[in-house]
């Protein structure tokens, strides 16, 4: 069974509640190996969905560089966002 907690929240709080838990932060601040499932790690050659020849930085870069807005297009240049 996987339990979403607050990344807030002690891990001293969660094991109190989950004795058994394996905590694992996959968010950007991670310290151990897990950072790399964060949509913002910069893993680099990331195809973009239907936009043959293009490849981002990171998921999180696709992802809002093929954001459209009334009056606006997508912006290619967001794909090669590396600041994680």
């Amino acid at each position: 069974m996987i339990i979403i907690e607050s990344k807030r929240k002690k891990a001293a709080t969660i094991l109190k509640k989950y004795p058994d838990a394996i905590l694992a932060d996959v968010t950007s601040g991670a310290k151990d190996g897990l950072v790399k499932l964060s949509p913002f790690y910069p893993h680099g050659g990331i195809p973009v969905p239907f936009s043959e020849g293009y490849t981002a930085t990171c998921v999180e870069a696709v992802w809002q560089g093929l954001k459209v807005f009334e009056g606006s297009d997508v912006d290619i240049s967001l794909f090669q966002n590396d600041t994680m």
